[in-house]
């Protein structure tokens, strides 16, 4: 789990955020997606901002998702956006626009690709679907 510590934002309570990546349980799929949790360290458990990635080109979700030409869907599966599937916090926002940028870290973007490729085989071993952070 990555730590970013925020002071003075505006929209944001001072303190220090998690970043917990997770990935698709199905072990069938290979969405190529990386969903980031934003949680406080004061407020353990709850999600604050869900944020998706995918780092393939949009071609590639549309196809995978079976559509002739790429719909918002498409364009926030290839993210970053704030996830569509889950709720989100009025913090959510706020912490979508510090959390994104840290997607073209190339070093951050390539630990969280290799989460996603252990995770997905580590499923494919098992043949179980069930949650896992990295």
């Amino acid at each position: 789990m990555r730590w970013i510590s925020i002071k003075n934002h505006p929209k944001l309570p001072d303190g220090d955020y998690g970043l917990a990546d997770a990935y698709c349980a199905d072990p069938d799929c290979d969405c190529r997606v990386i969903y980031l949790w934003v949680i406080a360290e004061n407020a353990p458990g709850r999600v604050l901002a869900s944020i998706n990635y995918g780092w393939e080109p949009l071609r590639f979700y549309t196809r995978w998702m079976g559509l002739a030409k790429p719909d918002q869907m498409v364009r926030d599966f290839k993210g970053p956006a704030l996830t569509s599937m889950m709720a989100q916090t009025a913090f959510a926002p706020a912490l979508f626009e510090i959390v994104a940028p840290l997607f073209k870290e190339n070093d951050y973007l390539e630990l969280l690709k290799k989460h996603y490729y252990q995770f997905k085989t580590a499923l494919k071993n098992n043949k179980k679907k069930y949650l896992l952070w990295l």
